[in-house]
């Protein structure tokens, strides 16, 4: 007899879908008790002036805050290729990482993160699925995600083991409509 476990701190919609699609009777054990807030984290809100585009809005932003080691996240893998080519122009160490990578360059992209290659890594949500880094200071929402469940897990990449954590989100008008 076969047997299935799936451990995450999140679970989307659309992965809740296909576990619904592939097992038979699936049981959820919630060792949180439920309970939605992560501790050690502050919570920024920043907004984008329209009139300027959205990638010097973020540039803005880092020069203001002067974060650590960063993810900073998008909602879509395009995104993610922007937003780390303009910081690199801009000086900053930044990486991309998003589902078309394979193994070999995720895996080489985290080693330079790890190694303090890289303070920036602009990444999916996708992508960055089982990711532990230790030392993270900030995550900052490039794109406002589309569920508290993506904020959830995006926020709690940093403030871990104790430590304390920023998480900063980049919104504009229409994010108010989410």
């Amino acid at each position: 007899r076969e047997q299935t476990l799936l451990f995450s701190a999140t679970i989307p919609p659309d992965i809740e879908g296909l576990i619904r699609q592939f097992t038979h009777k699936p049981l959820r054990l919630m060792v949180s008790g439920g309970d939605r807030k992560v501790e050690g984290i502050g919570h920024v809100l920043y907004f984008a002036n329209e009139e300027i585009p959205r990638p010097r809005n973020l540039l803005y932003l880092i020069e203001h805050e002067c974060p650590g080691t960063t993810i900073i996240f998008c909602n879509r893998k395009t995104d993610t290729a922007l937003v780390a080519a303009y910081l690199l122009r801009q000086g900053k160490r930044a990486e991309a990482i998003h589902g078309d990578l394979d193994q070999r360059d995720r895996e080489r992209v985290l080693t330079k993160l790890r190694n303090n290659e890289v303070q920036f890594l602009v990444a999916t949500d996708v992508a960055s699925r089982g990711i532990d880094i230790s030392g993270l200071t900030h995550v900052i929402n490039y794109n406002f995600p589309p569920s508290s469940e993506l904020y959830i897990h995006r926020v709690g990449r940093t403030g871990r083991q104790g430590r304390q954590g920023v998480a900063i989100s980049l919104a504009n008008g229409a994010d108010a409509f989410q």
